[in-house]
């Protein structure tokens, strides 16, 4: 422990970082349980529509806006000895739409088609403004925080925040119940911007280590086409030489794909266990207390026995989730499957983050990022629309079926074919990586 604390102590403004970065997390955190995009989003989608397909949207939706763009801003970064003004300025755009949102709903109550429009839009946006702001702040937490703490100050930071998002989950239901549509949802909305606004502040005031090391990229020449083909041919070479990368890209898309049930969970609570709003309201709290023990359940299995035992453990949670909700047919297998739902979320979460960041050279850690979260998009979209047509034609048992499955698939995966890199760091990382740790 003393040596841990003396690494700690060795990075400069890093019991700052970890405060003020901490915080961040904790209250955006809040400000996402409060607009639970597993219950709340559901919800409100469902009071304009009652196409499935329409209301699976939301979860592919939200993974193309956060994984699709990293890979585009990942050059951007690592040309930048300094990331956080550029971070500042992306991360508007994720925080903005809840408070548009909120507007909206009040507005457009009697247009319900615009509304619903406008609903996915700032969805969208929002989800994209994080992942225009992802490569930045994941890099900055790795030069912030010591390699050998990061499980914890993720995990323990989210875990803080799902604390508060428990009162803030209870807080939303109570609001769904006792205000009429839609200012509850309305009312919801501006509360998660109040939020996701405390948490921009926090994050501003936070102090960015410079970067030991700059990519010097080769310089953009030519036409348009010729810029294009190099640019693909440098992240297609990081791929191509790194062995420990091309196993866990495949496995992680595959992952991804086990996610075509998350959308479904709510409205499933609905109809087959014949739940209300206020009782599904009510399992968001479920959720965020598993996320909650999560947290620092996988912070502290990925800091000591390595971050690759949490994806297997946090899919193999998802896998029996998804199996559970083919006989949950009333509230306790329910909420037992959203128990398991939310632990297995919190491990992918946590573990995606933290063992992304152990591959490659620090310097290119931007564009590792962008290539594990490019790939992993098009499975994570499509999958909870292929749900969605699934439950709509055959129904919710299908659906279930299929995701656990592959959830079972992925986790054999993890724990067979994936290899932690951190104890084998590729060449030429060595020594960044110790100094990091």
């Amino acid at each position: 422990m003393s040596s841990l604390l003396r690494r700690f102590a060795a990075i400069p403004d890093a019991r700052w970082n970890f405060l003020t970065m901490g915080t961040d997390i904790a209250f955006f955190n809040l400000g996402l349980s409060i607009s639970s995009p597993y219950t709340i989003l559901p919800l409100f989608a469902h009071h304009l529509t009652s196409e499935n397909w329409i209301i699976a949207l939301i979860p592919a939706v939200r993974t193309l806006g956060i994984y699709g763009p990293p890979l585009l801003v990942a050059g951007l970064v690592e040309r930048r000895p300094r990331v956080k003004p550029m971070m500042l300025r992306m991360t508007l755009f994720e925080r903005l739409p809840f408070l548009l949102l909120g507007i909206g709903a009040m507005l457009l109550v009697r247009q319900p088609v615009v509304l619903l429009a406008l609903f996915f839009l700032m969805i969208f946006l929002q989800a994209a403004g994080g992942g225009l702001t992802f490569p930045e702040w994941l890099d900055l937490v790795a030069r912030a925080i010591p390699a050998r703490m990061r499980g914890r100050f993720l995990g323990g930071w989210s875990s803080a925040g799902n604390v508060m998002g428990v009162v803030g989950a209870a807080l939303a239901t109570a609001i769904v119940v006792a205000l009429p549509w839609p200012w509850n949802f309305a009312l919801c909305f501006g509360l998660s911007f109040v939020a996701v606004a405390i948490s921009f502040v926090l994050l501003a005031i936070s102090r960015e280590p410079a970067r030991p090391a700059v990519y010097a990229a080769p310089p953009a020449v030519g036409p348009l086409l010729v810029r294009v083909r190099a640019w693909l041919a440098d992240r297609w070479q990081v791929v191509r030489t790194d062995a420990f990368f091309q196993p866990f890209l495949v496995v992680n898309a595959i992952s991804g794909l086990a996610g075509l049930g998350n959308g479904l969970l709510a409205v499933a609570a609905l109809h087959r266990a014949h739940m209300n709003d206020a009782a599904v309201g009510l399992e968001a709290s479920v959720l965020i207390a598993a996320s909650t023990v999560g947290g620092f359940l996988w912070g502290w299995l990925g800091d000591h026995q390595g971050h690759r035992w949490v994806l297997v453990w946090g899919s193999a949670c998802g896998a029996v989730a998804m199996a559970l909700e083919l006989f949950a047919d009333n509230a306790l297998l329910v909420t037992l499957a959203f128990l398991l739902f939310g632990l297995g979320t919190a491990a992918l979460q946590l573990a995606q983050l933290s063992f992304v960041v152990e591959f490659g050279t620090p310097e290119r850690r931007p564009t590792y990022i962008g290539i594990t979260f490019l790939l992993y998009t098009p499975c994570a979209a499509v999958g909870p629309i292929l749900g969605g047509i699934i439950a709509d034609h055959w129904g919710y048992r299908p659906a279930f079926l299929l995701a656990a499955l592959i959830g079972g698939v992925a986790t054999l995966a993890y724990a067979l074919w994936v290899r932690d890199p951190r104890p084998h760091p590729v060449p030429g990382t060595q020594v960044a990586i110790s100094a990091e740790e």
